[in-house]
């Protein structure tokens, strides 16, 4: 048995895909006919395998079950361990018997805009399938699959969603990705204390992130740019407050950004702990 969880909402998901493994049977343990699914494992879709952990009483049997769920008739409930066993994850899985889709309308006017070199994300697409016995049902876009998107020139690009045989056509605007590129010295938090480290900072406008990332690639912290004006960045970095930016004419007629001093927090299990980083200046790196 192959397959897939996949959701915005999920924690299983994430607004990706897990690929699970196992096998299944019509009789459980006490010899009842029942279908029942066994997991014995999953899959990311960068190749990591990591077997069902059932330590602890954790149960990795999907039984399913008739219910009465919106459209869905059958149910499944299943929990098992990750991490070793120190966290269990639960999961609920809703269903009917099978039928093809026999059309599909796809709402696409709340989709983001996509830059050059983006990968297709469905996340904003409102999509419902309607089976071939008058059944509707609700998708996540990452249960299609899509043709005709390319983000390597800019336009509109007409892409074809498909789902058990049913297709629908939408359009996808693609920009020119927009980014500048700093390099200066900066404070990365490697090991318990900042370290003053030959760094990168990505200021990506299209997407509103920034990024400053050691130069040898040891480490790296993300914000996110909140505004940008002429003589100013306002950007967080790190977990922390709005920082003011502002944005100056070196002597040698380079452009820099002075980065105030400021606290960052770095998060771990249940603990965080504050850091106290120096000013910092970087400057546009040349093309």
């Amino acid at each position: 048995m192959w397959g897939s969880f996949s959701g915005p909402s999920t924690s299983v998901g994430g607004d990706s895909i897990s690929h699970v493994y196992g096998y299944w049977y019509n009789y459980d343990e006490n010899g009842e006919k029942n279908f029942v699914i066994h997991l014995l494992g999953n899959q990311d879709a960068d190749g990591t395998v990591r077997p069902t952990n059932v330590d602890g009483g954790a149960d990795a049997d999907v039984f399913v079950f008739d219910t009465d769920h919106g459209a869905y008739s059958m149910e499944a409930s299943l929990s098992y361990g990750v991490m070793g066993g120190a966290f269990t994850r639960n999961i609920n899985i809703y269903g009917q018997p099978y039928a093809p889709a026999k059309s599909l309308t796809i709402d696409a006017s709340n989709l983001r805009t996509f830059y050059t070199g983006d990968i297709f994300n469905p996340g904003e697409l409102v999509v419902t399938a309607t089976r071939a016995n008058g059944a509707e049902e609700s998708i996540w876009g990452g249960r299609l699959t899509f043709t005709g998107y390319d983000s390597d020139t800019t336009g509109t690009k007409t892409v074809t969603a498909s789902f058990l045989g049913a297709t629908a056509t939408f359009e996808v605007q693609v920009e020119d990705l927009v980014t500048e590129q700093y390099t200066g010295s900066y404070d990365l938090v490697q090991g318990e204390t900042p370290t003053a480290t030959d760094a990168v900072l990505l200021v990506d406008y299209s997407h509103k992130v920034c990024t400053l990332t050691a130069a040898d690639g040891s480490a790296s912290i993300t914000g996110t740019l909140v505004d940008a004006q002429d003589d100013a960045l306002t950007m967080t970095l790190n977990g922390s407050d709005a920082l003011t930016v502002p944005i100056t004419e070196g002597e040698d007629g380079s452009k820099q950004l002075t980065i105030p001093a400021h606290d960052e927090i770095v998060s771990g299990w249940g603990s965080s702990t504050t850091y106290s980083i120096n000013e910092a200046v970087v400057t546009l790196a040349a093309e």
